[in-house]
């Protein structure tokens, strides 16, 4: 049901002169936008500024009561969409608007936009209210359900030496939502791995040295009986690991992400990717494990990270996570640039945190792509949760126990 619509329209040379002006720019767009805008010529400056003057007079409010950057105007696969923040958010909320639809053009000497805002679905609540992408990506739960539909994941990985790894993963896992876990460990790390993951399930498997062994018969078992799986956590740097890794892309169709050691494992003949399979596939490699896949030096791919992220994604049919400082995700075709999270979250153990959100949402029936975008950013947004609690001293288990507050 519509709520309201607004129209307007500016002229471009007016706001030409002002955009040269840091202090226009600062005051009246905010950081997401100027980044967008500063690539762009003056007519989209003019676009995003005559769509927030529409956006309010949509909203019957004008920009009484907050600020113009309460308003934000971003772009997903080429397409403006709205979010509110502030006072803005909390009065649409108040009044039942559900979200904006806004449409941006432009011809000559004028930029002009228009702005429909939709009242809430009748009985379909919260989830229908505005909300910063990519958290609308999340799906409402049916209340008739239970824990086998909202996915069983493996989690392959631990050792001897690295147990913490899985328990972190599993426990990420189970608070991102999973219905099940099952840990894929080595036998003599099960008690660790137990006594802090209970509502786990585990298959303890047969190690040499500390390190797991994986047969035929336990990849045809693991895929038999799981939606979605990980490798990677904690296992070690074993060379033998590249056979059962080649394996298990061959024979799945179930999601996969890889990570850590089986990174670094894979790099010894990456590949492997571009063999024929029917399972998508994460990569999440810190910048040295995409050196080491890509034969590139740290400095150019810390210089080129969308590049980098979108050609290899591209080259070898997977999505990469390129973690850092602002995460890029890519497909090969999309980029998204993830923008939550802190330097707190430099600790050992945070990237494990990811790699079990990312896996339960495959679990869960989210897109490879939508995995690793959603899972960048809950992990982000948790780590700066903790971040307010703990500051630079949060460990990777803090990030843990502030996933739930976003999953929901």
């Amino acid at each position: 049901m519509v709520f309201g619509t607004g129209i307007d329209i500016i002229k471009i040379e007016r706001v030409a002169r002002l955009i040269e002006k840091e202090a226009f720019m600062k005051k009246f767009f905010t950081d997401r936008e100027r980044e967008y805008l500063k690539h762009k010529r003056a007519e989209s400056a003019a676009g995003y500024f005559s769509a927030k003057e529409a956006i309010v007079k949509s909203m019957g409010t004008g920009f009484t009561g907050f600020k113009f950057k309460d308003v934000e105007v971003l772009r997903e696969d080429n397409e403006p969409f709205v979010i509110l923040h502030g006072n803005a958010r909390k009065i649409a909320e108040d009044m039942g608007i559900g979200t904006i639809k806004v449409s941006i053009s432009h011809e000559k000497d004028f930029a002009i936009s228009s702005a429909i805002a939709l009242k809430e679905v009748k009985g379909r609540g919260k989830e229908y209210l505005l909300k910063e992408y990519p958290l609308n990506i999340l799906r409402k739960r049916e209340n008739n359900s239970h824990k086998g539909t909202y996915g069983k994941v493996s989690i392959i990985g631990g050792s001897y030496t690295m147990s913490g790894a899985a328990i972190l993963a599993a426990n990420a896992a189970l608070r991102t939502g999973s219905g099940l876990v099952n840990c894929v460990i080595p036998e003599c790390i099960i008690e660790r791995v137990a006594s802090s993951v209970y509502e786990a399930t585990y298959t303890p498997l047969n190690h040499s040295g500390g390190t797991i062994n994986l047969t035929q018969k336990d990849i045809n078992l693991i895929l038999e009986k799981s939606d979605a799986l990980s490798i990677g956590t904690g296992i070690g740097f074993e060379e033998k690991f590249l056979k059962p890794i080649e394996e298990i892309l061959k024979l799945s169709r179930i999601p996969i992400v890889i990570d850590a050691d089986a990174i670094n494992i894979l790099a010894l003949d990456v590949n492997i990717l571009k063999k024929e399979r029917e399972c998508s596939v994460i990569l999440t490699p810190h910048p040295l494990e995409m050196s080491r896949l890509t034969g590139l030096s740290v400095n150019y791919i810390n210089s080129n990270r969308e590049e980098v992220a979108k050609k290899f994604a591209k080259e070898h049919n997977c999505i990469l996570l390129l973690k850092g400082h602002e995460t890029v995700v890519s497909n090969g075709d999309k980029v998204y640039i993830n923008k939550s999270g802190n330097p707190g979250m430099a600790t050992g153990g945070s990237g494990d945190v990811l790699t079990g959100i990312i896996c339960s949402l495959l679990g869960q029936g989210y897109t490879a792509y939508e995995s690793g975008v959603l899972g960048s950013y809950i992990h982000g947004l948790a780590g700066d949760m903790a971040y307010e609690v703990y500051g630079y001293g949060l460990k990777a288990s803090d990030i843990t126990n502030y996933i739930g507050q976003y999953v929901k």
